[in-house]
């Protein structure tokens, strides 16, 4: 099997020629940009991964040891371009790398799909020397220009800075989206080829292109959309590589068998798992963490993160289902509830304006609107447990830690501080007292005063 290895550079220079550090620790639907590009190519076959670092860089290396945990880190002290920091990768290894393929991607450009990688590498194993990302966009400014010779081979690759393109060459609409692959024994002779002749003194990995073309060596263009080659330098270009990522997302969602009434106005983690047949109402937002079992329903305007939800469960409209909530079976958690660190076993009702915070809640039991579990005393955090089909009446405030038993009943308007037996009638609340006529005395003194 050919050996592969695979760097990332985290300044990323290689779409647009220019130099600028990358954020590459922005987050694109809960995940960064450098794990986004990490992950499309972690499951590549007999890979080794090398990371391009500025110097002293601790988080961006502590997030590519995260998701790949054997990444070699190799540090550009004094960065000259992206040829510079690929020779600085493979100096970095013990053993020169004059075997196998070589794959340069970014961590700024964070939309690299799996099957646009393996295209790329398939190109080689095809008899390519070199493989080209690119896509077709005549007019899309700031991308390097693919240029072709009149037998239609890539031989250059131009800055789009409105130089005259030589005679012999054409521009064919082709734009360079960054990432490259080559055979390891071609790259290894060219790199200290590359030099700095240029305004900005730099070593640029796509003038590789050319001296590789002049060698007699091949460079095919492997095509891949546009918006895999985005990289974001500021807030409106990260936003726009969310909304583009966001829709990859809808789609995947869809083809699975996800129920989208609306997909515009759903908003996924990177790790979302909706289960076919779930159903999804407009305007739902799903934090990192989500789990939904086949059947789930999910109502309009709901915040759900770091949840597990059975199949079958119902959840909103307006619900805020929070971290370390698992909502069984058949559960109706309804509008204005919010529900934190709390297990809801199957065919449990809640269904508008609760809060249920670090508790147990058994089977089929009801929690009436206005419940409060008062779990935070100020300094700690105490569990409520309700046993099965048990029934809390509405407006009642369940002090932690305590437990109301199976079957057992709580009246509305209760303030419960100690335990409830199972199939017992809690009251906890204050005798009402009614004084007649009273209201129409308070109104004639006041029309007198």
């Amino acid at each position: 099997m050919t050996h592969i290895t695979i760097i990332i550079l985290a300044a990323g220079q290689g779409k647009r020629m220019g130099t600028q550090t990358p954020k590459v620790l922005n987050p694109i639907a809960g995940q960064s940009m450098l794990a986004h590009t990490l992950n499309a190519a972690k499951h590549t076959p007999n890979a080794k991964y090398i990371l391009v670092s500025p110097p002293n860089q601790k988080t961006i290396t502590a997030e590519a040891k995260r998701v790949i945990p054997h990444i070699a880190i190799a540090t550009q002290t004094n960065p000259k371009g992206t040829a510079h920091a690929v020779q600085i990768a493979l100096q970095s290894t013990p053993t020169p790398q004059n075997k196998g393929h070589i794959l340069i991607l970014y961590g700024d450009t964070p939309l690299i799909q799996q099957s646009t990688i393996a295209k790329m590498l398939q190109t080689l194993n095809e008899n390519a020397d070199c493989a080209i990302c690119a896509f077709h966009e005549p007019h899309a400014p700031g991308y390097g220009k693919l240029l072709e010779n009149a037998k239609g081979e890539t031989i250059a690759i131009a800055e789009d800075d409105g130089s005259p393109i030589p005679s012999h060459l054409r521009d064919t609409g082709w734009k360079n989206a960054g990432f490259l692959a080559i055979h390891a024994e071609k790259l290894t002779p060219l790199l200290p080829k590359i030099t700095s002749d240029n305004p900005q003194k730099e070593r640029y990995l796509t003038d590789l292109v050319a001296l590789a073309a002049a060698r007699g060596f091949s460079c095919r263009r492997v095509e891949c959309e546009k918006s895999e080659s985005l990289g974001a330098n500021n807030l409106a270009e990260l936003a726009q590589l969310e909304a583009v990522y966001q829709n990859r997302l809808r789609q995947k969602m869809m083809r699975n068998g996800v129920r989208l009434t609306a997909p515009d106005t759903v908003h996924f983690s990177f790790d979302t798992r909706l289960e076919k047949g779930v159903s999804v109402a407009p305007y739902v937002v799903f934090g990192r963490g989500v789990r939904a079992g086949q059947g789930a329903t999910i109502h309009a305007f709901s915040h759900i993160e770091g949840a597990e939800i059975a199949e079958g469960a119902e959840i909103g409209p307006f619900a805020r289902i929070r971290p370390g909530a698992s909502i069984g079976k058949e559960a109706r958690i309804g509008n204005f509830v919010e529900v934190k660190n709390s297990a809801l076993a199957k065919g449990v009702k809640a269904s508008h304006l609760a809060y249920i915070g670090d508790a147990e809640i058994g089977a089929e039991a009801n929690i009436g609107a206005g419940v409060i579990t008062c779990n935070y005393d100020g300094a700690e955090k105490h569990k409520t447990k309700i046993g099965d089909s048990a029934f809390v009446g509405s407006n009642s405030a369940l002090i932690a830690p305590v437990r109301i038993g199976a079957g057992a009943y709580v009246g509305s308007g209760s303030v419960i501080e100690e335990d409830v037996a199972p199939d017992s009638l809690a009251l906890a609340r204050a005798k009402q007292i009614v004084k007649t006529g009273w209201a129409a005395k308070w109104r004639k003194r006041r029309g007198s005063a």
